[in-house]
Formats: C-alpha cells, sequence, structure tokens
C-alpha cells in the first residue's frame, strides 16, 4: 500500500500520536522504522530525500506531512538514507510559516564588508520594528525589551563603521569601541559630506579626560553593548550610572541613522562609480 494513499487510521494514528505529545516538548525525532510503525505501512523510497517532505505554498505534498501539520508541528530536520534507515525531527509550531524561510548561503558569499553592511540594516530595523510596537503598547515595556532596541542600535552603528572601515582597507583594531571605530572612520573618509553622528561617538574614556574629578562607574559600563546585554559584570554588579529607554527617542534616532546610512553609501559608491575616493 502506497504512503500517498494510506489508510484513514495510518493517517490518524500519527496526527494523534503527535497531538499527545506533552505540550511542554517542543519536537520528537523519530527513526523512518518508528514512523512505519506508527503508521501502519511502509514509508517510499522517496522518503529518504528532503523534498518528500517538503511544504509547497503552504501545502504539504504527503498527507503523512499534512497530519504532522495538523498536530501543530512541521519538519525540523531530516537524515534519509536510501535503505529508509533515517530518521526525521518534527518541531512543534514549525507549521506555521512552511513555506516562508531564508537561507544564509548567497549572502555568506557576499564580501564580508557588503555582509557588515547589510547586517547593520537588518538589526537596524529589527529595533525600529520592536520600538514603535513598544511606543504603541506602553504595558508592554520593560527595561529588557528596551535594552534589545538599544543594543541593535548600537550594533548597527557598529557594523556600519566597519563595513565602510573594511571596504577600503583593513581595521586597526577588530574590537567593539565605537568611539575608536569612528576615529579610524573619520581618517579614511574626511569629506564633511561623509560624516554622522551617534551617541557612542565621544566614550567614557574621552569624557574622563575632560572630568577633573573623574567619573564613578563600573569598568564594565565603559562597554555599551555589555550594558545592554547584560546589565552587570562577570560578578553580577550592576551599574552605577542608570539608563533610560524612551521609544519616541529612540525610534527618532534609529530613522536618523538609518537615512544616514543610505546617505553615506550612496555617496560612497557614487564617488567611486566616478573615479574618485570621497
Amino acid at each position: 500500500m502506497s504512503l500517498h494513499n494510506p489508510t484513514p487510521s495510518g493517517y490518524e494514528a500519527f496526527r494523534v500520536y503527535l497531538t499527545r505529545l506533552p505540550e511542554e516538548q517542543y519536537g520528537v525525532e523519530l527513526t523512518f522504522k518508528q514512523i512505519e510503525g506508527i503508521i501502519g505501512e511502509q514509508l517510499p523510497a522517496e522518503a529518504s530525500e528532503y523534498k518528500w517532505w517538503r511544504f509547497d505554498d503552504s501545502e504539504p505534498k504527503t498527507p503523512l506531512v499534512r497530519a504532522c501539520m495538523e498536530a501543530g508541528f512541521g519538519i525540523g530536520s531530516i537524515a534519509g538514507l536510501p535503505d529508509r534507515s533515517g530518521w526525521v525531527s518534527f518541531g512543534r509550531g514549525l507549521h506555521r510559516w512552511p513555506a516562508v524561510f531564508v537561507s544564509s548561503w548567497e549572502f555568506g558569499q557576499l564580501p564580508v564588508a557588503e555582509r557588515l553592511r547589510q547586517l547593520a540594516i537588518g538589526y537596524l530595523a529589527s529595533a525600529r520594528l520592536l520600538c514603535v510596537g513598544l511606543g504603541e503598547m506602553p504595558s508592554e515595556l520593560t527595561w529588557p525589551r528596551g535594552a534589545v532596541v538599544c543594543f541593535c542600535y548600537r550594533h548597527a552603528v557598529e557594523l556600519f563603521l566597519k563595513s565602510c572601515i573594511l571596504h577600503r582597507g583593513p581595521l586597526e583594531k577588530c574590537d567593539h569601541d565605537i568611539s575608536k571605530l569612528q576615529k579610524q572612520y573619520v581618517r579614511i573618509y574626511p569629506q564633511q559630506e561623509l560624516q554622522f553622528h551617534t551617541i557612542y561617538d565621544i566614550g567614557l574614556d574621552d569624557i574622563e579626560e575632560l572630568a577633573p574629578g573623574g567619573i564613578d562607574v563600573e569598568d564594565f559600563e565603559r562597554k555599551e553593548d555589555q550594558v545592554y546585554r547584560y546589565l552587570s559584570d562577570k560578578q553580577g554588579r550592576s551599574p552605577k550610572g542608570m539608563h533610560i529607554f524612551a521609544p519616541g527617542t529612540w525610534l527618532s534616532m534609529i530613522e536618523q541613522f538609518e537615512g544616514d546610512m543610505k546617505r553615506i553609501w550612496t555617496r560612497i559608491r557614487e564617488s567611486e562609480n566616478n573615479g574618485g575616493r570621497g
């Protein structure tokens, strides 16, 4: 009997099996033999190929995959062998948007400078979406969620600076200090039309040089990315300073930087196309 036209009992048995898994269980891995035991028939040879399990335009290709979808599961990964000795992992929730996915392969073939530039755009776009959501639903606003916006914005700035620097040459030092990256960027791109400003242009080290009595902060507070990610050092100490997230303010900064990135990159490419290095 072909699995393409399984008996109702086999189809239903597999759906019921997945449905009865504990709600807290995210996934389950089954060998082909175990699946055959549940449905009461043998899988076809084509089941060793991923395309047999695939969703096309959100529609499962086989009744077995349809049973998986109806149970609230999707196909995680497949290790199929010609003798049907492989296995399949089923993940809860993977039935949602089954035909919507993106691969890193083509992106990974881009030059590193372009990859960093596009990642900067991605981090900033994600920060904008979350920022708008928190502004429109203030009851959902917490520091942890606001900190994600702060981190994404800051990381976008870091990635864009590194992208522009690597577009022309090597990084002097590959670290996360934006004020130092900004100084190298200005040396490479001194033209006024290629400048932009963020709240990270001046680091705490620069401020301390201007403050006669120094500034009272924990050492880890000199690294904004660590503050946004952990709000503590490795010993669990909290910052001495207070950090504030206001959706309206941060959205304005995000939108400003989105415009700056587009403007600067356009000018850099136009200059190169005209034979310059501006």
